[in-house]
């Protein structure tokens, strides 16, 4: 009787899963014409799907004050080996700088799969400019540094007179923490470059804006990431 009543329970969520895919299919068929794939999303967020080194400049802005990192990446080295931190306000960075950073960067990302829900897309504006589509990340696919965006919705614009996909943008709907900061709002964006003879998207900068509560005060602060020099090495 225990095992019927499983197996009618089961059955019952079946149509729901054969909408949610059929939803998913007619958004990518009108997807296709941007040359979109999925894992655009996903690979700079993933070890395991990173091909390509590049470096990364991000410049920090609190209040008056601003701080920039330089940094590489190579996927053929080991996980956990792969982030070097360069310098640091164009200097050589201090050990605890450094310590700092692999603990942020260098964990063993293994098993991050950075999954997207299936059943979370959805055309939410379709204009003569762009086709605006939602979708989310599923928490336990995400490694621990982009672990926030399981508490944000993400949207993907796509530009209709280029016929690419131009960024990708994800707003918090619980307090998050974001680095070392607890914050309650946020607000990131992610633009696209699409290299043509690679038919390949790039990120090309991503902007995270914070909001937060610092001894009473309402602190914002500010962060550019500068992606460059891209080499397929994998």
């Amino acid at each position: 009787m225990k095992r019927l009543i499983c197996l009618l329970f089961l059955l019952s969520f079946i149509p729901q899963i054969t909408r949610a895919n059929d939803n998913k299919s007619k958004i990518f068929q009108r997807l296709e014409q941007f040359q979109f794939n999925e894992t655009t999303l996903t690979e700079h967020l993933i070890d395991s799907l990173a091909k390509y080194a590049y470096t990364t400049t991000t410049t920090t802005y609190i209040k008056n004050d601003q701080k920039v990192k330089k940094a590489h990446y190579n996927p053929k080295l080991n996980l956990g080996e792969r982030w070097h931190l360069d310098s640091v306000d164009h200097r050589v960075p201090t050990s605890k700088e450094i310590a700092v950073f692999n603990k942020n960067h260098n964990e063993d990302k293994h098993g991050a799969t950075g999954k997207i829900s299936d059943t979370s897309w959805h055309i939410v504006e379709d204009n003569k400019d762009y086709l605006k589509v939602s979708f989310r990340f599923e928490p336990d696919g995400l490694p621990d540094l982009y672990s926030f965006l399981s508490q944000c919705i993400g949207y993907a614009y796509f530009n209709k007179q280029t016929k690419k996909l131009e960024r990708a943008q994800f707003i918090n709907e619980h307090p998050v923490r974001f680095h070392i900061f607890q914050v309650k709002e946020l607000e990131v964006n992610i633009y696209y470059n699409f290299n043509a003879a690679k038919k390949k998207y790039f990120v090309d900068h991503e902007i995270a804006e914070l909001w937060m509560n610092l001894l009473g005060n309402r602190v914002y602060i500010k962060e550019i990431c500068e992606f460059s020099n891209y080499v397929k090495v994998k």
